[in-house]
């Protein structure tokens, strides 16, 4: 996900523009930008969104918009939602906020099968990582 500012200067003279963002706790923080924009034309800042809360939720972003004097101008409130972090292990099937597959592979492993015989030298875990694929990721909509 990424949020997208266009400022456009319909003014005669070019301005210094700056923005800022405030945002949900779990989203990451972006720095302040700031840009002098000819008349007539677009100022376009593009930011990635990242959450670090793995569960997925709705998340608000206020955005500020800024004069060369410092005085807010203009602001923007946008709501966006993430949908859960999932891990997927073989045929633990997946950790999305359910079961954790932590417990899957306990309860599946031989705790005697540590060495060959396909445990993997992890107390019977297997060769677990041939199933993974494109399986990790933060799902949104949108």
């Amino acid at each position: 996900r990424k949020l997208v500012a266009v400022v456009e200067n319909t003014g005669c003279i070019p301005t210094k523009y700056s923005w800022s963002s405030f945002c949900s706790e779990d989203v990451s923080k972006f720095p302040a930008a700031e840009a002098s924009v000819k008349p007539g034309q677009n100022w376009k800042l593009e930011r990635s969104l990242h959450v670090s809360f793995d569960l997925g939720g709705t998340y608000h972003c206020q955005v500020l918009l800024y004069n060369a004097k410092g005085e807010q101008i203009d602001f923007k409130n946008v709501t966006f939602t993430t949908n859960a972090t999932c891990v997927c292990l073989g045929e633990c099937g997946c950790d999305c906020d359910e079961i954790p597959v932590e417990e899957c592979v306990e309860a599946e492993s031989d705790p005697g099968d540590d060495q060959g015989n396909g445990g993997g030298g992890v107390g019977g875990v297997g060769n677990i990582f041939d199933n993974i694929g494109d399986s990790l990721g933060l799902g949104g909509d949108g």
